[in-house]
């Protein structure tokens, strides 16, 4: 099958590559891929994987059959600056990659970007699982680049080799693709009796699925720039009552920019990398470190101005977040 996929190679979790036979056993005949002109199976303690080239030249498409009876991991490696683009026929796709786990659901659509290493999909129930693969090196990619906005983040994903989700959710085109795939799955290759309405067809489901992927990204940054306004909005609250010994309460802060308590919480985590108490006390210590530093008030003061009521409290806590007391921090001022 190697010679014959280029693009595409598949292994197991210990990175051992998966081999298959050529044709179709008469007792697999039933899952016969009409518009493919090959396919090889692999059979295993799973069940069957059956692959099916439907296209091949400088992109590759492939309809993937996986017939299982219980929960299975496998890999799908893409050549270096080959993104794969996956749309699920039928059943539920599970990836699970370096930096996040997505699903991808029936008339569902994702892309990600190499390397196979950091690129698992997760195939959870028993039953048959229907997958549309198609490979388009980066290079073949970039003439859509000005036209798609999300083909440069693709490009640049592949090129740096990060393993993740062009999207962090998956995109419902089923009512897009549904019969231009089924056109490339059903209708047999000598159907047209022209290579190139093949080559059309298989440009028409890119073209398709990046028109999806640059408008879901295109909302995706929308939200995120309204979002990212409420989280500035907490922030700058915050920032005003950090002379309190805690932060506001959290219904407090979701009320002022209009969302719940949990997305909230969920938007400072994604924008902030830390929580709200976390941003809080932070910014705290960092205004009573230059308030210890860079000014001659008495440090009780200071302490009294930051909600601490008794001084050994205050001193405790600069310690354990400096290192150094606070009267060893203003440099061997040791007045209170």
């Amino acid at each position: 099958m190697n010679s014959d996929a280029p693009l595409l190679s598949f292994y197991n979790l210990d990175n051992q590559r998966l081999h298959f036979e050529n044709g179709l056993p008469a007792r697999l005949q039933h899952y016969h891929v009409p518009g493919a002109n090959r396919h090889y199976v692999n059979r295993n303690e799973h069940g069957h994987l059956l692959v099916h080239l439907l296209y091949s030249d400088v992109e590759e498409a492939w309809m993937i059959q996986y017939v299982i009876s219980k929960l299975t991991r496998l890999k799908i490696s893409s050549k270096r600056n080959t993104p794969i683009f996956y749309y699920v026929i039928k059943g539920e796709l599970n990836c699970d990659l370096e930096e996040g786990s997505f699903t991808i659901a029936t008339g569902q659509l994702n892309v990600i970007a190499p390397p196979f290493s950091n690129n698992e999909l997760v195939f959870h129930k028993p039953g048959l699982y229907q997958v549309l693969c198609i490979a388009v090196p980066s290079a073949r990619l970039g003439i859509y680049s000005s036209a798609f906005p999300i083909v440069g983040k693709i490009i640049d994903d592949a090129t740096t080799g990060k393993s993740s989700p062009i999207l962090q959710y998956s995109v419902g085109v089923y009512d897009r693709l549904n019969g231009p795939v089924e056109s490339l799955v059903l209708q047999s290759p000598n159907f047209m009796n022209s290579a190139i309405s093949r080559s059309q067809l298989v440009n028409e489901i890119v073209i398709v699925m990046l028109q999806s992927l640059s408008t879901a990204m295109q909302a995706v940054q929308r939200t995120y720039s309204t979002d990212s306004e409420k989280v500035d909005r907490i922030k700058a609250f915050l920032e005003e009552h950090i002379h309190q010994p805690n932060p506001p309460r959290i219904s407090q802060l979701a009320e002022i920019v209009s969302v719940t308590e949990k997305k909230l919480e969920w938007l400072f985590k994604r924008h902030c990398d830390t929580t709200i108490r976390g941003y809080f006390k932070e910014v705290q210590f960092k205004s009573m470190y230059q308030d210890i530093t860079a000014t001659t008030r008495s440090l009780s003061l200071i302490a009294e101005a930051y909600g601490y009521r008794d001084y050994s409290t205050f001193s405790a806590a600069i310690k354990l977040r400096f290192g150094e007391s606070p009267s060893q921090l203003r440099t061997g001022d040791n007045s209170n």
